[in-house]
């Protein structure tokens, strides 16, 4: 099993697929998914990612949110965030109140 395994995966570089594959994997237009259910292999060129569901997208944007929000950076995004926030409503209420006096 595994030499007719091996004797596959021989005979798929040797095409122009895999030349094209090997080149897509080295400029990083590859992304993994696990999913796919049209070819036996995972790795999913950006032009075959594209066709994903919007539920499958939308998954992986929660998934890297969620990853982002666990740094330290993030937090310190958020508190920066918080205080641009603060200072916009600050400064509309003010904005506000002089005008309508």
């Amino acid at each position: 099993m595994i030499r007719a395994y091996l004797r596959t995966l021989k005979n798929y570089l040797r095409t122009s697929k895999a030349q094209h594959d090997i080149k897509d994997y080295s400029r990083g237009n590859v992304t993994l998914h696990p999913m796919d259910a049209s070819n036996s292999s995972t790795i999913v060129t950006r032009h075959r990612a594209q066709m994903l569901s919007l539920f499958d997208k939308l998954r992986g944007y929660l998934r890297t949110l969620k990853n982002y929000l666990r740094t330290s950076k993030a937090q310190h995004d958020i508190k920066d965030y918080a205080r641009a926030i603060a200072m916009i409503l600050a400064t509309t209420a003010i904005i506000t109140l002089i005008i309508w006096r």
